[in-house]
């Protein structure tokens, strides 16, 4: 039993759910919702939608997924592109560094680098370590 896009009669879909007519009519009526005239005329997309969400929950959540397939693959797909171009872009290299050029660091970086090293506490030792035998 597919989940696509319902254009069944009210009959089928209370065969199809094992209910009676007038369950599914009395639900519709609750909702204010269209109900055929007759169980073999054909239910709207809204009514139907109504009734396969409280009657068959499971049924109505594939139907909802098969609805959403085609934006989340354009979703996925701008995505993977973002991806791509976000890597490209911190990949990119406009030249190639030259060998005898110093890395500029930034002044705020360099002085707390100057601030560890001051910091360093120095160990000096009077006398040689003895060798143990």
């Amino acid at each position: 039993m597919g989940t696509k896009s319902p254009q069944v009669t009210l009959f089928k879909l209370a065969k199809q759910l094992k209910l009676a007519t007038s369950t599914i009519q009395e639900h519709l009526e609750s909702l204010e919702l269209p109900v055929p005239s007759s169980p073999m005329k054909k239910l709207t997309l809204e009514s139907w939608e109504a009734v396969v969400e409280k009657f068959d929950p499971t049924r109505f959540r594939e139907y909802q997924q098969e609805l959403l397939k085609p934006d989340q693959a354009a979703e996925t797909t701008d995505a993977a592109d973002l991806r791509k171009q976000g890597l490209e872009e911190l990949l990119h290299v406009d030249e190639e560094p030259r060998q005898d050029e110093k890395i500029k660091l930034p002044k705020d970086l360099y002085s707390d680098l100057k601030i560890i090293q001051q910091r360093a506490p120095v160990v000096e030792m009077d006398e040689e370590p003895e060798e143990s035998s």
